[in-house]
């Protein structure tokens, strides 16, 4: 913020309490210079220089912290990447103090060969723990609790969405070492040579797909948990949701794949073909452009509104021309009015009883407003 002289070490810290967004402070005896800082810790963290002294003016952060306690520790491990600045610290205790008194400090390694201390600005640094021997890594914050395995698939991969491999004796350590990144949601696991994979996506990047000799499973294991699979509230029987596709593979069952959805962070809805059980992942609710009827298969969304539709703002002999999104036959205008409500893309409808005609647009009032047009009737899905 600024420096000045100041005849005391105390002084200056009275300078910093009285100005607005002082946060600490740092000292020089020698020639009593005084810098007063705008973030707790400097600007890139504590480090060692001898004939200053530093303070954090609220020192309270800093009251429960137990550099001791390793809880949060992983021995022989490092946290690579995300570095605000390396020293030789007295021990890793000092290592750790040195973090806690840094605003933007989340993690730290130590090196005990040399003693050297890497401040780091994210949890498990930039692309999660691996092994390496030599090496003591810490969050300043971590969940000890036990980790939640129950959300494992066996025989899936989450492909893509990589932030390293490493060898890791179980899944739990694989687990363990993702939960410690900030970065981390997902793994998968390879028992036969217990190679680890860390990913930042749920369900890697393209969703999850079978693979004899993996086991994945995403680090939170609680929206699998409460999922319910056989639930079939969202569902279209006989209803293809096309395009919007992430992947697609044969699953055991309509069930499982609308598992592999839910496991996957980008995943709206799914397409499942009765015949041959091959199961579609999709990015969209609805599909690209919404529901269509396809005997043979059943769609859903992740997610779905169940409410009774409201049907009070349509409008007689009235067309919303243009902005379609595609068009097929449907018994009746609360049918076309539900596909446009399962499609993420669909603001209204036009309808023509005569021969059943719906079409669904991706604008209120369709392309150009609404217009007179005897024979259609038209409706925003949301009145």
């Amino acid at each position: 913020m600024r420096d000045f002289k100041t005849e005391t070490f105390e002084e200056c810290a009275q300078q910093c309490r009285e100005s607005e967004g002082c946060k600490c402070i740092t000292y020089r005896p020698s020639d009593k210079n005084c810098w007063l800082k705008n973030k707790r810790g400097g600007g890139n963290g504590a480090h060692p220089k001898d004939g200053l002294i530093s303070m954090n003016i609220d020192c309270g952060v800093n009251k429960n912290f137990q550099s001791s306690d390793r809880s949060c520790a992983m021995d022989n491990w490092d946290f690579g990447g995300a570095d605000m600045r390396d020293f030789r610290a007295a021990d890793f205790e000092e290592c750790s103090i040195a973090c806690s008194d840094s605003a933007d400090c989340r993690s730290i390694t130590f090196r005990k060969s040399d003693n050297n201390c890497w401040l780091k600005r994210k949890q498990g640094g930039d692309k999660g723990p691996r092994p390496q021997e030599g090496l003591i890594s810490r969050n300043m914050e971590c969940d000890t609790s036990d980790i939640d395995t129950s959300c494992q698939r066996s025989n899936y991969d989450f492909g893509g969405a990589d932030l390293r491999d490493f060898k890791a004796d179980s899944i739990q350590v694989c687990a363990g070492a993702c939960r410690m990144s900030q970065d981390c949601q997902s793994i998968t696991y390879r028992p036969s040579d217990k190679n680890c994979w860390l990913k930042n996506k749920r369900g890697g990047g393209n969703g999850p797909s079978p693979k004899d000799g993996l086991v994945s499973m995403n680090i939170d294991c609680s929206s699998s948990n409460s999922f319910n699979a056989a639930d079939k509230s969202c569902a279209m029987d006989n209803w293809d949701f096309a395009g919007a596709d992430m992947r697609d593979f044969r699953a055991a069952n309509f069930e499982a794949c609308s598992i592999a959805c839910n496991d996957a962070a980008e995943c709206k809805s799914i397409t499942f073909r009765k015949s041959d059980n091959n199961c579609w992942l999709k990015r969209d609710q609805g599909g690209d452009r919404g529901p269509n009827p396809k005997d043979g298969l059943i769609s859903r969304n992740m997610k779905c509104d169940t409410s009774e539709l409201d049907m009070s703002c349509q409008q007689q002999d009235t067309d919303f021309a243009g902005a379609d999104l595609r068009d097929y036959k449907a018994d009746k205008i609360e049918d076309c009015a539900l596909a446009c409500r399962m499609s993420q893309h669909c603001q209204s409808i036009t309808y023509r009883p005569s021969d059943k005609n719906c079409w669904l647009k991706n604008k209120r009032g369709g392309g150009n407003g609404p217009s007179s047009k005897g024979g259609l009737i038209s409706m925003n899905v949301s009145c």
